[in-house]
């Protein structure tokens, strides 16, 4: 456990990032930068080979988890936010090549890195955008989906949980609603639910899917991944997909081709790729594999089912969110004592525990829920944290409020 001061820092930041990792991705990288760190495929030396074949067992390892029909089509970039604006810029970018202004559905509950880019493109007239509402619970109604679709939408943004809120949204039955309108494509934001939620990409008639690797897949950070499905495009030509390229350059393959390799991956992968943190979220999957998620994520509700039932115990504090099997391991609260940001403060110095306190890049929901301007306090969990945390979180309001 981390040190701070004389008190061991009780961790509950896992929605920001997890802490943690994974007890095998630290020896993971070290031996990769000591042994095999060059530029993989790009020679025909075996060290090459070697961190080429780690590239694509980690393509095969995050296909396995969310049910990919192919490993070529886990595309890998820098982070959660790179693979969204890579697939909202990269929708819109086709369309806006067409002359087409599309229409583009998402929710309230939606992080920033999912609503600035439609905004930005909604500032340039590339888009029209419909936003749709949640309830108390930040619950999204498949229904409002379906009402919210037109004739000219071909996006619907949602995220598979709530980082604000922690509420896990019904993908499937958006999943279905979308598939039926026969039109539009399905992204999902699952920074908070890849590796830790059931999710099956062709069960939920997912078309394009966002993840990170250092959040639930307990992995490091600066590495991360988008899964392009196949009404977005075929293996063998990614070139006349719905998905524009968004970025160029060099990949190692069809060099004497001035446009980027019509084949997948290499399309949307220019450049080198960050093997470090491949070596790494391959470590982290491969631990992820050996447990069992539907555990890891009980775990995790038990924690926040513990803490939001002894938060409200407590008197003078609200509770935000859904019941207990609705949520991930996140709990967001407000007190009548503290403004949201003071009270992490008391809780980082002197009690040593790491919580979140602000609007948490998410402030349309908070918007919507009359939280603005100083948001919650939001304690997250992840599959190392005990109830001795929970208890250290309580003990330490009870002494503050």
């Amino acid at each position: 456990m981390a040190e701070s001061n004389t008190r061991p820092v009780v961790y509950l930041d896992n929605a920001a990032t997890s802490f943690p990792k994974a007890p095998t991705v630290a020896p993971a990288i070290s031996e990769f930068l000591q042994n095999a760190a060059v530029n993989p495929g790009r020679s025909a030396h075996r060290l090459s080979l070697h961190a080429a074949t780690l590239v694509e067992k980690t393509r095969l390892k995050l296909a396995e988890l969310i049910h990919a029909e192919d490993h070529r089509r886990i595309i890998f970039t820098s982070g959660c936010t790179a693979s969204l604006n890579l697939a909202i810029d990269g929708i819109l970018q086709h369309f806006a090549g067409k002359g087409v202004t599309p229409h583009v559905v998402s929710t309230v509950v939606e992080h920033n890195s999912v609503l600035r880019p439609l905004f930005a493109a909604q500032q340039r007239g590339l888009v029209s955008l419909t936003l749709v509402p949640c309830d108390t619970a930040g619950r999204i109604d498949p229904a409002d989906i379906a009402r919210a679709l037109t004739p000219d939408t071909t996006l619907v943004v949602v995220t598979a949980a709530s980082n604000a809120l922690g509420t896990i949204q019904p993908l499937g039955a958006i999943g279905k609603v979308v598939a039926e309108a026969d039109g539009p494509l399905f992204l999902v934001d699952a920074a908070q639910g890849m590796g830790l939620l059931d999710i099956d990409v062709q069960r939920d008639s997912v078309d394009l899917l966002a993840f990170p690797g250092h959040k639930t897949l307990l992995g490091p950070t600066g590495i991360g991944g988008l899964y392009v499905g196949r009404r977005v495009c075929s293996v063998d030509s990614p070139g006349s997909s719905l998905l524009q390229a968004v970025f160029s350059g060099g990949t190692g393959s069809d060099s004497q081709n001035p446009s980027m390799p019509d084949l997948l991956p290499d399309h949307y992968e220019p450049g080198t790729l960050n093997t470090t943190g491949i070596a790494g979220l391959a470590a982290a999957a491969e631990w992820l594999a050996q447990h069992n998620p539907r555990e890891m994520l009980q775990h995790e509700q038990s924690l926040a089912n513990l803490a939001a039932d002894r938060l409200r115990d407590l008197g003078g504090v609200t509770v935000f969110g859904p019941g207990s099997n609705e949520r991930v391991g996140i709990v967001a609260f407000c007190t009548e004592s503290f403004v949201p940001q003071e009270l992490a403060a008391l809780l980082d110095d002197p009690f040593n525990i790491a919580v979140r306190a602000g609007l948490h890049c998410a402030p349309r929901v908070h918007e919507h829920l009359g939280l603005l301007p100083g948001g919650t306090v939001r304690i997250s969990f992840g599959p190392f944290n005990t109830e001795s945390d929970v208890d250290a979180v309580v003990r330490a309001l009870e002494q503050l409020l």
